[in-house]
C-alpha cells in the first residue's frame, strides 16, 4: 500500500521525541525554542529582503546574521569591534569599526522581537565609524530600527563632527520627543508625544532626501510621509561618520538593530518594500 504523503516520517518523529525530551531535562525550554525560532525567521527574512535586490545600497548593517560580527564577539555582553556591512553587491565593504575597545558598543542577546540581537550603545562614549562619503552631494534614504533606552537629549543615532552649514548629516532625538533629519543648520523636525521614552519601544526610522524635492520622514512607515520639507541643500562633507554620537557629547544612549543606507532617494514602492521587512523582521505595526 502506498504511504500517505501527510505521514510523519520517522526522522520528523525522532526529532520531537527529541525536542521533547530536552524540554523534560530542561535542556531546552520553550522561551528558547520560541526565542531560537524568532532569529531563524529574523536569518530567513534578512537573507531574502528585497533590499538585496534595490539598487544603490551603500551600507547595510544588522544583528542576526553570523556574518555580521567577528565570531567570538557573538555572545551576549561582548564589546563589538566591527558591525560588517551585508551589502551582497559591494566589492568593498563599507564595515563599521571602532579601534578603540573602550569606545565599543556591546553585544546583546534577544532584545528585538524577543529573539533578535541587538547593539546596546552606553550613552557615554559608544560609537562606530563607517565611511559615509557616499552621501555628499547626493540623494539618499536612510532605514534605521532602534529602541533608546533613555530620555536623554540629544541623542544621536547617526552624525559626524563637523558644525558648519550642509556639513553634517545627523539624525538625532534633539528632545525627548522630537527627532531630527539634518545636514546642520538646514533641519526638519518631527515632534509627538509617539517618541517619547517611558521604556525601550522597537521604533522604525525612514529618512529619505530628494536633492530635487528636499527632506521626508516617516515614523514606522505610511503610504505618506510624517513630515516633510523643501530644502534641497545636500550635504557637502561628512567629517567623522559614525553610528552613536554628533560632534561631541551627543552620544546615542538605546539599542540598535538595522541600519540600511542607499545613495539614491527609493521610489515610493521600494521605500514601502523595506518597511514592510523591517516590519516584519521586528513585529512592527506599519503606519497606513
Amino acid at each position: 500500500m502506498k504511504k500517505s504523503s501527510s505521514a510523519f516520517s520517522l526522522i520528523e518523529i525522532s526529532l520531537v521525541v527529541l525536542i521533547i525530551s530536552l524540554i523534560a531535562a530542561g535542556i531546552l525550554t520553550t522561551t528558547n525554542l520560541i526565542k531560537k525560532s524568532r532569529l531563524q525567521a529574523a536569518q530567513f527574512l534578512t537573507k531574502s529582503s528585497p533590499v538585496n535586490d534595490i539598487s544603490n545600497l551603500v551600507a547595510w548593517f544588522e544583528t542576526s546574521l553570523d556574518s555580521s560580527f567577528v565570531g567570538n564577539e557573538k555572545s551576549d555582553g561582548s564589546a563589538i569591534s566591527t558591525w560588517y556591512d551585508n551589502n551582497p553587491d559591494a566589492a568593498s565593504k563599507n564595515n563599521a569599526t571602532q579601534l578603540t575597545s573602550t569606545n565599543r558598543p556591546t553585544f546583546t542577546t534577544n532584545i528585538f522581537n524577543s529573539g533578535i540581537p541587538g547593539l546596546k550603545f552606553d550613552g557615554s562614549n559608544d560609537t562606530l565609524p563607517f565611511d559615509g562619503s557616499s552621501l555628499i552631494n547626493s540623494s539618499y534614504s536612510i532605514f534605521i530600527v532602534e529602541q533608546k533606552t533613555s530620555n536623554k537629549a540629544p541623542n544621536c543615532i547617526i552624525g559626524g563632527s563637523a558644525s558648519l552649514a550642509n556639513t553634517n548629516l545627523h539624525l538625532c532625538y534633539v528632545l525627548d520627543n522630537k527627532i531630527r533629519f539634518s545636514h546642520y543648520g538646514t533641519n526638519l523636525d518631527y515632534q509627538n508625544s509617539a517618541l517619547s521614552y517611558s521604556s525601550p519601544k522597537t521604533t522604525m526610522h525612514s529618512f529619505i532626501f530628494n536633492i530635487a524635492v528636499g527632506k521626508k520622514y516617516w515614523l514606522n512607515g505610511g503610504s505618506s510621509a510624517t513630515e516633510s520639507d523643501t530644502q534641497t541643500a545636500a550635504i557637502t562633507s561628512f567629517a567623522g561618520s559614525n553610528i552613536g554620537s554628533f560632534v561631541v557629547g551627543s552620544f546615542y544612549e538605546g539599542n540598535i538593530a538595522e541600519i540600511i543606507i542607499f545613495n539614491r532617494a527609493l521610489t515610493t514602492e521600494e521605500r514601502r518594500s523595506v518597511e514592510s521587512y523591517l516590519g516584519k523582521k521586528y513585529n512592527l505595526t506599519l503606519n497606513s
